[in-house]
């Protein structure tokens, strides 16, 4: 039991601050401003309503994904997140009032869990008939998927919004594109 990451509220593990929209918000904003003081100094503010337009309109995408989690997550039965991965989700789930366990806390360097990790990783998800086991992006899935075959549940990802591959950056994907990868994966998890 002590092997296992659970919800503690402790965000000195967690420095993925940016999972929470509001702090993604917050960034965003200040963003706009030094962008605006650049504008003012090169410009002479010639493109401030440009950058000010771009970033509302952004900014506004991001609090709608995000309404759209919290009603997934109060108008589900189920508050609980099993991660078979490292956890870089701390922020994210206090935003949304999720519970979770995991087999890694934060995003520890570790890459094997231990035996007894993963028995009461399956062990929880029996007895709470998870339907998903959550990994995150990159990951080799291999904790996850061990507990998937023992539980008969399905494999969802959760995007940590910090690492996309060289194809998905071409491909323009961006923080709200992960925000609604990951509201799909908690309708469909929970």
């Amino acid at each position: 039991h002590d092997e296992i990451e659970h919800n503690h509220n402790e965000h000195e593990e967690d420095e993925h601050f940016w999972t929470d929209s509001k702090n993604a918000i917050k960034m965003i904003s200040n963003i706009l401003e030094n962008i605006i003081e650049i504008d003012n100094e090169k410009t002479s503010g010639k493109y401030i309503e440009e950058y000010k337009s771009n970033a509302n309109s952004y900014i506004n995408k991001i609090s709608n994904l995000s309404t759209e989690i919290k009603n997934t997550v109060d108008n589900s039965s189920n508050k609980l997140l099993i991660f078979g991965d490292r956890f870089p989700f701390t922020y994210f789930t206090e935003e949304y009032d999720l519970d979770y366990v995991a087999a890694f806390d934060g995003c520890s360097s570790a890459v094997e869990a231990k035996t007894s990790t993963i028995a009461e990783l399956i062990n929880i998800a029996k007895n709470t008939n998870t339907k998903a086991i959550f990994k995150i992006e990159m990951s080799n899935g291999k904790i996850a998927q061990t507990i998937a075959d023992a539980t008969d549940a399905k494999i969802l990802e959760l995007h940590s919004c910090q690492n996309v591959t060289k194809d998905d950056f071409n491909r323009g994907v961006t923080y709200a594109y992960t925000m609604k990868s990951n509201l799909e994966a908690i309708k469909e998890g929970l």
